[in-house]
């Protein structure tokens, strides 16, 4: 039983060493360390995360830092910025608010050209420098849930789910339905990353924000009707003396 034990213990080890060695074969042949080799490319991203979610997110653990998931949000948010340039210049409105800036082309002047692009532009940038900040909270709230990732785990899971809302989010209507889907996969790609639940999940992706906003909309609410209130009775009282 014991020389059996020793054999099987032996074979075992002589398969990691060949896997070991096999890896170090390809390394050295193609240059690639453990944790890049079978990177995914663009277009095979894009296709995976949209019918294969689980698989993808299961797949995209071993990518490193979020360098990948920025540019992937850069490539993907210029259709954004060609849709709005055009729906500028072709003055569709029902595409983006900037085809209405086209009816005020004879009152702006040279400029208006200009602005037309410009905005496209500063909303691109700031949608990529917004995507750190939105990131930034959902990974404050994964924590505060025992999600397990790591800040690129909550980032990633947030970018690579907006693919649908980013390829076809600007279409009237239909993009509601593109947007609902791309939430949907940030719940699978948090509770992946994170490992946690789909309800708990839904509670750092959609609860606890609402509950936020909800908040602050009340105390502003409120700030608003003390100080409308306290101009009322400044006017009140005067008259009333």
């Amino acid at each position: 039983m014991k020389n059996y034990l020793r054999l099987i213990c032996k074979l075992v080890s002589n398969k990691i060493m060949m896997d070991e060695e096999s890896f170090e074969v390809l390394k050295r042949k193609h240059g690639r360390s453990r944790a890049s080799y079978g990177k995914i490319g663009l277009v095979e991203k894009i296709k995976k995360v949209i019918l294969s979610p689980s698989e993808f997110f299961e797949r995209i653990k071993a990518e490193r830092g979020v360098g990948e998931a920025f540019k992937y949000l850069a490539i993907l948010s210029l259709v954004n910025l060609v849709v709005d340039i055009v729906s500028f210049i072709l003055s569709i409105p029902s595409i983006s608010p900037l085809g209405n800036l086209s009816t005020f082309l004879p009152l702006l002047g040279a400029p208006a050209t200009a602005l037309g692009i410009a905005i496209p532009l500063v909303i691109y940038i700031g949608s990529l420098i917004l995507s750190f900040v939105k990131a930034g909270f959902i990974h404050l709230f994964a924590k505060l849930l025992k999600g397990k990732g790591d800040f690129s785990a909550t980032y990633k899971a947030l970018v690579y789910a907006s693919t649908p809302s980013l390829l076809l989010g600007w279409i009237p209507w239909v993009g509601i339905i593109f947007a609902i889907y791309s939430f949907y996969l940030s719940l699978k790609g948090i509770s992946k990353l994170h490992k946690v639940g789909i309800g708990r999940a839904l509670i750092i992706l959609f609860v606890i924000p609402v509950v936020i906003i909800l908040v602050i909309a009340l105390a502003i609410g409120v700030a608003y009707m003390y100080i409308v209130v306290s101009i009322l009775a400044g006017k009140l009282v005067p008259q009333l003396i």
